[in-house]
């Protein structure tokens, strides 16, 4: 597998020997807002290609969530999908 490391902020990119490209990149919630609202164009741009998104959820900080807190999120989290979980 080719691919470069941090040549971007954030960025891991990769070009793997099937010709498939992946670019794994830390978006900020207003980028994310972004990419929701661009997914029709990208969509239609890839048209006839596999295009995948992954998300990964992260919750903690200085220790670990309260469970008020973590029991929210993860309703909320579930109204997305039922199998979109913090384990």
């Amino acid at each position: 597998m080719g691919g470069r490391w941090k040549t971007v902020d954030n960025e891991i990119a990769e070009a793997r020997p099937d010709g498939t490209r992946v670019v794994r990149f830390q978006l900020e919630p207003d980028q994310i807002q972004d990419l929701a609202e661009k997914l029709p164009d990208l969509l239609h741009a890839a048209a006839g290609l596999e295009l995948r998104l992954r998300l990964r959820v992260e919750l903690g900080g200085d220790s670990a969530p309260p469970n008020d807190k973590l029991a929210e999120i993860q309703r909320l989290l579930e109204e997305i999908s039922r199998d979109l979980r913090l384990r």
